[in-house]
């Protein structure tokens, strides 16, 4: 993934960031980061989508796993620790409400 020459000084933030997990974003986790960097990002947001519980059909081009959720977090968490002097980066979920399934415990 090669990084946007473009990037106009004003933006310096991106709150919203898939990872392949939810299978309509490529690449690994740490390209987006080396990419955001160096166009000058000083903030990077990842918002994978929240993964749905296995009973749901699966939607493989629109959730993660349950199962890779944990995996998710560890991977920002281990990124945001090694790049902590470039650049900040913020762990979260993009999520939907489905009042069927209030109150499950993602991670």
């Amino acid at each position: 993934m090669e990084a946007q020459k473009h990037t106009p000084d004003y933006l310096t933030a991106n709150y919203h960031t898939h990872t392949m997990r939810c299978g309509h974003a490529v690449g690994a986790d740490e390209e987006y980061v080396k990419a955001a960097a160096a166009a000058g990002m000083q903030v990077l947001g990842f918002s994978d989508h929240i993964p749905w519980p296995d009973k749901v059909p699966p939607r493989d081009t629109l959730h993660m796993r349950m199962n890779r959720a944990a995996e998710y977090a560890a991977s920002v968490c281990a990124l945001r620790e090694k790049y902590r002097d470039r650049i900040t980066i913020y762990l979260g979920f993009e999520a939907e409400y489905l009042p069927e399934f209030s109150g499950i415990r993602i991670l």
